[in-house]
């Protein structure tokens, strides 16, 4: 473990296809801790969820409040609503990461990976 007290608080955005699979790697690490799932299929998203014992945000807001780590996983086609997105999550307070996903064990050409500072 790189030094933390306590579990880097993970979440996924879009559990299609690929984030379900970075759902079930964040849930199998002891350095991370899933803490929930968005998707626009809410029901999709509640699926992956209840299989990952996890929560299904059905606001981007409220998960993005409980994460120290996102990983976004979208389809190409809606990569510009999700730069769009990023630039929000940017602007709220989180830091674009160097450090993606990838030191997770998670390698995606779709997705990407922000850490936000703590808030508490």
């Amino acid at each position: 473990m790189s030094g933390r007290a306590e579990p880097l608080r993970a979440a996924v955005i879009g559990v299609g296809a690929l984030g379900q699979h970075h759902a079930r790697v964040y849930q199998s690490l002891p350095e991370a801790r899933l803490v929930g799932v968005y998707d626009v299929d809410h029901g999709r998203a509640s699926e992956v969820a209840a299989r990952h014992s996890c929560r299904a945000f059905e606001h981007l807001r409220d998960l993005l409040a409980e994460a120290d780590a996102v990983s976004v996983a979208v389809p190409t086609v809606e990569r510009l609503e999700t730069a769009g997105l990023r630039c929000s999550i940017a602007t709220a307070g989180a830091i674009p990461s160097s450090r993606s996903t990838s030191g997770l064990g998670i390698r995606s050409r779709n997705c990407f990976a922000v850490s936000c500072p703590a808030t508490h």
